[in-house]
C-alpha cells in the first residue's frame, strides 16, 4: 500500500473514531439531560395537579372535578400516565398514552431507551392525606429532543469530518507530491540527471526537506562535473605521455588492434582489397647515456628534439599520430603502403632526424625498423616483424631496416647468443643514485647496466629478454650481484625487479633460500615495484611482500599515480615508500593543477604511514615546490648524480 492510502487510510480511521467517540459521548450526555428534564417536569405536575385536585378529595371526592382537572393536564400529551390512589392505594382516576412514538424511527427508540421516572406527589389538605398521585412524563417529547440532537450532532460532525478529511486529503497529497517529487527526481539523480525540484511546497518541513534536496542536488551535479573532468584529465593521462605528449604505449595498442581488425583503416584500400601500412619503430640510441651522463633535464630536450621531427615529418600524412611505448622507443603508423615507396620513406625519416645529431650523442640519434601492417595479420605478428627490424637497424649502417617476408628468422637466435652470453659471463653492473631526504640519505637505487655488447641499451636487453625468456634467470643474475655487494654497501639499496619474478612462486622460493639469514644484512635491501604489477598480481605480490617482511626487507611501490586503481591495495599492503610517477613531479613549480594532485596523492600515502620520494627532480625550484607539498624524499640530478658501484 502506497503512503499516501496509509496516510489517508489513517487519517480517516482517526476521524472516524474520533467522530463516534465525540458522538457518543454528546448523545450520552444529551440523553441525560432529557432524562432529567422528564423527571423535573413530573415532579412539578405532580405537585401542581395534587394542589388542584386536593379540595375535591375531602370527604367524599368530587370523581367529576378530578377528572376534569386531569384530563386538562394529561391531555396536553406530555405524559405517559397519570394515576390518583386513595389511601388504600385503590385507583380513582388513571389515564396512560401509548409509547409508540411516530416521529422518532423505532431502531433509534431501541438504541436510546428512555425510561422516565414514576414520581409520587402525597395529595393532602393541611395535614391530613387524602391520597397519591402518580405522574411519569412521555418520552416522546426527549425522543423527539434526542433524534434531533443525534440529527445536528451528525451534521456538524459529519460536515466537519468532511472538511477534515477534505483538508487532509490536500495535505496528504501535498505530502505525497513532494515524496513523489523526491523519488522521481532520486531516480534521476541514480541515471546521472541532476534537475531541482521546481515546486517548493510552503509547509516549513515539506519547504525544508526540497530545499535540503535540491542543495544536495546541486552539490552532487557540482562533484559529478568534477568527477567527470577528473575522469576525462585522467583518461587524457592514461592515454597520453605526459613529457612528450605524444600517445602512450596504450593508445598505441588499442589504435593498432582497430585497425588490424578493419574498425580503422588508414589508407583508401587498394583494387585487392587489401588495406595495409608501415609501422615504424623509432629508438633514440643514445638516451641511456644521455640520461646517465647529463641528467633528466638533456634527456628530456633530447627526446623532446627527436619527437618534433617526427610529428614535423609525418604532418601531412593522414594518422601523424606519434605514440611513446617506452623511454627510448616511439612509434608513427603511416599510410605507405608500396615497398619501395617505404624503404625511401625510412631513409628520408633518419636523415631528417639526424639533422639533431649532436657530439653527445654516441650511439648515434636514432634506429628505425619498419614493418607491414595489414588486417588479418596478429598484434603480436606485426609487432614481432618490427621489432626484428629494429634490432637489425641497431646493427646496420646508417641504423634503419625495413622488414619483408623474406627476410631469414635469425633475430630471435641473434638475441638469444647475446643473451646466454651476458648470463654465461655474468656481464652485469650497477650504477647507483642516492634518494635524499632533508640533507640525509634515506637510500640508493641501483641501476642495472650490461657492459657486454654495449652496441644495444639497458632497456633494449630487457625487453628481448622478456620477449625470449630469460627475464627470471636476469633477475636471479641481479639479486645475485646486489646481495654480494650488499654487505659493503653503507647505505640501504634499492633493486628493480621485473614483474614476472614478483608474480613467480619460484622465484619467490628461490630468493628466500639464497637470501642472507642475518637481519643486519637484510635490513639494507629494499625492492622497487612498479605500480602496475600491484594492480595486476596483487595476491602473489602481497603473499611475496609478507614473507619478505618478516626477513626485514622494505618495499617501494615505483610510477605511483600512473594507475590510480592502485591507491585501493596500499592499505593492504602497506609499503614502506612510494614513488611519484614523473609526469606528475616534471615541471611541477609550473602547474598548479599539478600541484594539487601531488599533494592529495601525498596525503592519501601519509594517512597510511608511507613516505613520499620524488623521482626525476632537476631544478632547484622543483626540489622546492616538491618540499611545500611534503613529499618526504627527492631523487634526481639536482640532488645527486649517477655513480658507479664497484
Amino acid at each position: 500500500m502506497s503512503l499516501k492510502k496509509q496516510l489517508l487510510f489513517g487519517m480517516i480511521a482517526i476521524l472516524t473514531l474520533t467522530f463516534i467517540s465525540l458522538f457518543v459521548l454528546q448523545m450520552t450526555a444529551t440523553q441525560r439531560f432529557v432524562e432529567r428534564q422528564l423527571a423535573s417536569h413530573a415532579k412539578d405536575t405532580a405537585t401542581s395537579l395534587g394542589l388542584a385536585i386536593s379540595p375535591a378529595l375531602q370527604g367524599l371526592p368530587d370523581i367529576a372535578s378530578i377528572d376534569t382537572i386531569v384530563n386538562a393536564i394529561f391531555d396536553r400529551g406530555y405524559y405517559q400516565s397519570i394515576t390518583l390512589l386513595d389511601t388504600q392505594n385503590a385507583i380513582i382516576i388513571q389515564r396512560t398514552n401509548p409509547t409508540q412514538i411516530d416521529s422518532v424511527p423505532n431502531w433509534f427508540q431501541l438504541l436510546f431507551n428512555i425510561q422516565p421516572p414514576l414520581v409520587d406527589s402525597q395529595v393532602s389538605n393541611d395535614w391530613r392525606i387524602n391520597g397519591k398521585l402518580q405522574v411519569q412524563s412521555h418520552p416522546g417529547f426527549a425522543y423527539e429532543q434526542l433524534y434531533a440532537a443525534a440529527a445536528d450532532n451528525l451534521l456538524i460532525y459529519g460536515t466537519g469530518s468532511i472538511i477534515t478529511i477534505v483538508f487532509s486529503l490536500l495535505m496528504v497529497n501535498i505530502i505525497s507530491q513532494t515524496l513523489t517529487s523526491i523519488q522521481t527526481h532520486s531516480q534521476k539523480l541514480s541515471n546521472g540527471e541532476f534537475q531541482s525540484i521546481e515546486n517548493v511546497p510552503n509547509t516549513f518541513e515539506l519547504k525544508e526537506t526540497v530545499l535540503s534536496f535540491n542543495a544536495m542536488t546541486n552539490k552532487l551535479a557540482t562533484a559529478h562535473q568534477h568527477v567527470n573532468e577528473e575522469i576525462l584529465r585522467f583518461k587524457t593521462y592514461a592515454l597520453t605521455d605526459k613529457q612528450t605528449n605524444t600517445g602512450n604505449r596504450r593508445a598505441f595498442e588499442a589504435t593498432l588492434k582497430k585497425m588490424l581488425l578493419r574498425e580503422q583503416i588508414i589508407s583508401d584500400p587498394p583494387s585487392d582489397g587489401q588495406v595495409s601500412g608501415t609501422m615504424y619503430i623509432i629508438r633514440l640510441t643514445s638516451l641511456q647515456t644521455v640520461s646517465d651522463k647529463l641528467g633528466f633535464i638533456s634527456q628530456q630536450q633530447y627526446t623532446q628534439d627527436v619527437v618534433q621531427k617526427i610529428s614535423a615529418f609525418f604532418a601531412k600524412d593522414k594518422y601523424p599520430q606519434v605514440y611513446r611505448l617506452n623511454d627510448a622507443d616511439f612509434v608513427v603508423l603511416s599510410s605507405v603502403v608500396d615497398p619501395t615507396l617505404r624503404i625511401e620513406e625510412i631513409n628520408r625519416l633518419y636523415q631528417h632526424i639526424k639533422q639533431i645529431d649532436k657530439t653527445e650523442y654516441k650511439q648515434g640519434v636514432v634506429a628505425i625498423g619498419a614493418g607491414e601492417f595489414s588486417p588479418g595479420l596478429s598484434y603480436d605478428v606485426v609487432m614481432t616483424r618490427t621489432d626484428n627490424a629494429l634490432t637489425s637497424a641497431l646493427e646496420s649502417q646508417p641504423s634503419v631496416f625495413v622488414h619483408s617476408a623474406d627476410d631469414p628468422a635469425s633475430n630471435k637466435t641473434q638475441w638469444r647468443a647475446i643473451l646466454d652470453t651476458i648470463i654465461a659471463q655474468e656481464s652485469i653492473e650497477f650504477v647507483s643514485q642516492t634518494i635524499h631526504q632533508d640533507k640525509y640519505v634515506m637510500y640508493q637505487e641501483w641501476f642495472t647496466r650490461f657492459n657486454e655488447n654495449s652496441a644495444h641499451s639497458t632497456s633494449d636487453i630487457f625487453a628481448n629478454a622478456h620477449k625470449h625468456g630469460y627475464m627470471l634467470e636476469f633477475d636471479k643474475l641481479i639479486v645475485k650481484h646486489a646481495l654480494s655487494k650488499l654487505t659493503k654497501s653503507p647505505a640501504k639499496i634499492a633493486i628493480n625487479l621485473s614483474r614476472l619474478a614478483l608474480a613467480d612462486s619460484e622465484f619467490h622460493a628461490w630468493f628466500f633460500n639464497v637470501l642472507p639469514v642475518s637481519p643486519t644484512i637484510t635490513r639494507k635491501l629494499i625492492i622497487e615495484i612498479p605500480e602496475r604489477a600491484i594492480v595486476d598480481d596483487f595476491q602473489q605480490i602481497s603473499d611475496f611482500m609478507a614473507q619478505a617482511k618478516v626477513r626485514f626487507i622494505q618495499f617501494t611501490v615505483e610510477r605511483f599515480g600512473a594507475q590510480l586503481s592502485s591507491i585501493q591495495h596500499l592499505k593492504a599492503l602497506r609499503p614502506d615508500y612510494l614513488k611519484l610517477d614523473p609526469r606528475y613531479t616534471f615541471a611541477i613549480h609550473l602547474e598548479d593543477e599539478q600541484q594539487r594532485l601531488v599533494k592529495t596523492l601525498v596525503d592519501v600515502a601519509h594517512g597510511l604511514g608511507i613516505k613520499v620520494i620524488a623521482e626525476q627532480v632537476e631544478s632547484e625550484a622543483q626540489a622546492l615546490c616538491l618540499e611545500s607539498l611534503n613529499v618526504d624524499c627527492l631523487q634526481g640530478f639536482e640532488i645527486s648524480k649517477l655513480e658507479q658501484v664497484f
